[in-house]
């Protein structure tokens, strides 16, 4: 039993993580949406990232 909730706790650890990485992860992404955006508008000569 105690086996068990030792399981259960390192999965909420480890669910944590990943759900942190993740909007770690998408707010750079927009992050970088964002800049990629901005910048063709900033600097004309710049190449338009898809």
């Amino acid at each position: 039993m105690k086996l068990h909730f030792q399981a259960l706790q390192i999965q909420d650890r480890l669910n944590r993580r990943t759900f942190l990485n993740n909007t770690l992860l998408g707010l750079g992404g927009l992050a970088l949406n964002g800049l990629s955006n901005l910048l063709p508008s900033l600097d004309p000569e710049l190449p338009h990232l898809p």
